[in-house]
Formats: structure tokens, C-alpha cells, sequence
């Protein structure tokens, strides 16, 4: 009830402050999925929560933005967990693995962290997305911000249409990793020159 809210109250003020045209919303799978998503700035977890997530959110952050009572408290209520970026986080794998079992949908940011620079190539991709996909076996949803979000500039987000790594169930290759990930990043190459056609033919 506390996000519902949060998100009703937020919706004009966000639309009006982060105008963003959303592409292929139908594409959101029913269930549970890894949604995943370029990242630039903290604008982008805001569109994000308020333009497709309206009714419940669960996002991987860095634990950092967790160690102050009253932030940590309002990130929770609004689905944040939280991970250590430095290593292997039991507790959080535990979480996202009983979220995706439950039939709920996931955010992360496979960057890890955000692309300050801005650019359209994404930073390399971490392999938690991938594994978190074939272990629980969850269709993966790619969406692309088009550019770095900021006041009052019209943004563009493109939902793909969701995949599974269905060729790496009971894979047991040491480049299990490498070799899913780089689907993922295949994918996403793929949908941003969809997301350029688009934005180019309507004009910027």
C-alpha cells in the first residue's frame, strides 16, 4: 500500500520533471522474470518505479545507499535489496532466488553500477543477471533507456521482448558465465539499434 501511494502521488511530478515515451510495455511478461536495464543515474530508478512498475517494485542496490536507518527503511519499502557489490551476497542471492520462485519480477542494473560518462555503450555486464535467469529458469526482459535522463528533456524507454537462456539449463561448462552473458549483451546490442530506429525516425 505504502509504494501504491508513493507511486500515485509521484506519477504527475515525475511525468512533468523526467518526460519519458515508453516502447513495447506490452512485451512485460505476467510473472516472474529478470527485468534488467541500462543505468545513468538515480532518474532512472524513478521513471522506472513510477512509468512501469505502478503497483510493486523488488530492485537491486548497493548496500551502501542501506546504512542510514531512515533511508534503508523507505528503500525496503519500496522493494529495494540490498547487495555487496565486492563479493558473493548469500543473503541477498537467497532473496532474489525466493522472489523469482514466488512469481515475482526483479530489476537489476547488470552494469553494477551507473554509466556516469552517459554513453550509448553500456559498461561491461556482470554475471549475476544470467545466473540468477538459469537457476531459477525466469524469462529475462531487456529495457534500454535511450539517453541519460534530465529535467524536463524528452527520454525514450524501450521494453524488449522477454527470452530465456534456455541453452544453459544443466549447462555445467566452466564458461558458463562468459557465454550467457554474453547473450545478454547480444541482446541488449540488438535492442538499441531497434530503440535508435525508432527515435530517429520520430525525430529527437
Amino acid at each position: 500500500m505504502f509504494y501504491k501511494i508513493l507511486a500515485i502521488l509521484a506519477y504527475p511530478f515525475v511525468s512533468l520533471l523526467y518526460p519519458t515515451k515508453i516502447i513495447g510495455k506490452d512485451n512485460m511478461p505476467k510473472g516472474k522474470a529478470i527485468v534488467l536495464c541500462n543505468h545513468y543515474s538515480m532518474a532512472d530508478v524513478v521513471v522506472i518505479a513510477d512509468r512501469i512498475f505502478t503497483k510493486g517494485m523488488h530492485m537491486l542496490a548497493k548496500e551502501e545507499l542501506f546504512k542510514n536507518r531512515i533511508v534503508a527503511w523507505f528503500l525496503k519499502k519500496c522493494g529495494g535489496i540490498p547487495i555487496n557489490r565486492e563479493g558473493i551476497d548469500i543473503k541477498a542471492l537467497k532473496e532474489v532466488i525466493g522472489l523469482l520462485q514466488k512469481d515475482k519480477k526483479v530489476v537489476i542494473f547488470p552494469e553494477g553500477t551507473r554509466n556516469k560518462s552517459g554513453s550509448e555503450q553500456m559498461l561491461p555486464l556482470k554475471h549475476g543477471s544470467a545466473m540468477f535467469a538459469i537457476k531459477t529458469k525466469s524469462p529475462v526482459v531487456p529495457m534500454l533507456f535511450y539517453r541519460k535522463p534530465r529535467l524536463f528533456r524528452k527520454n525514450y524507454l524501450i521494453i524488449g521482448k522477454p527470452y530465456e537462456l534456455e541453452e544453459f539449463y544443466g549447462y555445467r561448462g566452466s564458461d558458463l558465465n562468459e557465454k550467457s552473458t554474453e547473450v545478454i549483451k547480444t541482446k541488449f546490442d540488438e535492442l538499441r539499434i531497434e530503440l535508435n530506429e525508432i527515435v530517429e525516425g520520430k525525430g529527437k
